[in-house]
């Protein structure tokens, strides 16, 4: 615990009267609410609390001196010293300057929350924590009368659920949505913590598989599964993780996958003359993939400079797969597999974690971290390890948010309309169920 945070407990002692632990959040509020000076207080009855009879204590006082009516978030975010995080200008001042209490009306949207400390991250969060915890719940519901009108539903059929059984949790990894930082907590919690950049083959053992049947509600059950498991994921804007994917494809790793989109390279078509050299642009094809294998696997120093093409050979202009091309690769493969198409890269959430079926217990999403990812983590007993998960490069994005609207459609712009036609449908469960909106 920081010299910082320990000193705002010692505040906390000061006022409550009352020896304040280093847990959650949620030990901290019910601390403060039982200490007999925060009793018989007079909440305001249009926030929804029950109004009780005030009655005058020696140690009732107001913090701020002009009021004894206060509202219950209020005077804990009094209590707690939280500050005032109005961006001016899309700036945020510096953590010194700021001194007021928070709004109510603060969005938590408009907060750059890469500029403050996890002790101001974790006030901002208790701030709203129940109003997170309602947002998580509806999102639930939503979900569950969205696969009430589907059809037949089907998942993959084949259980992406990892159990944790210490824990008391199953994790479904929607790629592409803060699945590496899940995964690398997981694996170094159980399996490793020394090794680095782990797979998550490293994770297999705790995959579900033996089903257990269902319960009346349902609810699919695996006989490794601790009964009373919270089943949790993190999804994103589809659109966006296609995007997030377009980016890593872009580089050798993902080319020399399995010969990951190696086919789509060969198949543009070759104008004129240059059929004339197709049996040459292909070598060239070829050798980039060879380089690209020992780029991947070999060591740093030993790997040959990359081969020189042909100018115009259009395989390697570009050398790695454009937007459009990977639309049509998933609309291609969609067709073929139909619902067997096991890449969860670009797989919708909703089949992915197979979510009518399990019907998972919360669905967090990558846009509004790290405030449900703290949700997340205080409602799952992970609170202890919170600073673990702001590693920043595996989050949204430099800037703390996922692409930004005008990015998205830059991408849209280069698709053809059956495209995104295409995306509209295929994505449109995750669309409904998670609250997304489609391509136009």
């Amino acid at each position: 615990v920081s010299t910082q945070s320990t000193g705002r407990r010692a505040d906390l002692e000061e006022i409550s009267g009352t020896t304040v632990s280093p847990d959650g959040p949620s030990k901290l509020i019910a601390q403060i609410e039982a200490n007999s000076k925060f009793k018989d207080r007079t909440w305001r009855p249009e926030l929804g609390l029950e109004e009780t009879e005030h009655k005058q204590t020696e140690h009732e006082h107001s913090i701020n001196g002009d009021s004894e009516q206060f509202s219950k978030e209020e005077t804990l975010a009094e209590i707690l010293n939280l500050k005032a995080l109005t961006p001016k200008d899309n700036e945020l001042p510096q953590n010194n300057q700021i001194q007021a209490v928070i709004p109510r009306n603060t969005s938590l949207d408009s907060v750059n929350w890469r500029q403050l400390s996890i002790e101001e991250i974790d006030r901002l969060y208790l701030a709203r924590k129940e109003e997170l915890k309602k947002t998580l719940e509806k999102r639930r519901e939503q979900m569950l009368s969205v696969c009430q009108t589907l059809e037949n539903h089907k998942g993959f059929n084949r259980p992406f659920l990892f159990h944790f059984k210490e824990l008391q949790l199953s994790w479904c990894p929607t790629y592409k949505a803060g699945s590496t930082t899940w995964k690398d907590y997981f694996v170094k919690r159980f399996v490793d913590a020394n090794i680095e950049h782990p797979s998550l083959e490293k994770l297999w053992y705790f995959r579900l598989s033996s089903h257990g049947g269902r319960l009346p509600n349902g609810r699919k059950q695996y006989k490794k599964e601790s009964p009373n498991s919270i089943r949790f994921t993190v999804v994103r804007n589809p659109i966006v993780r296609i995007i997030s994917y377009w980016k890593m494809a872009k580089g050798c790793g993902e080319f020399t996958r399995v010969g990951m989109h190696k086919d789509l390279l060969l198949q543009r078509p070759l104008l004129g003359h240059l059929q004339e050299s197709k049996t040459k642009f292909a070598e060239e094809v070829n050798e980039y993939f060879k380089w690209c294998q020992e780029k991947v696997t070999g060591n740093k120093g030993d790997v040959r400079p990359q081969p020189v093409a042909s100018p115009n050979n259009p395989y390697l202009d570009p050398p790695h797969i454009t937007f459009p091309e990977l639309v049509q690769k998933m609309e291609d493969q969609r067709n073929l597999l139909k619902k067997n198409d096991w890449e969860g890269h670009w797989a919708p959430a909703s089949e992915w974690c197979d979510v009518c079926v399990h019907r998972l217990d919360y669905v967090a999403k990558l846009e509004a971290e790290p405030w449900e990812l703290w949700f997340l983590l205080d409602t799952l007993g992970l609170w202890d390890d919170r600073e673990q998960f702001l590693g920043f490069h595996n989050m949204a994005s430099e800037s703390g948010r996922p692409s930004n609207e005008d990015e998205v459609s830059k991408f849209v712009e280069q698709l053809a309309p059956s495209q995104k036609q295409f995306l509209n449908s295929f994505y449109k469960n995750d669309f409904d169920m998670f609250g997304y909106t489609g391509v136009s």
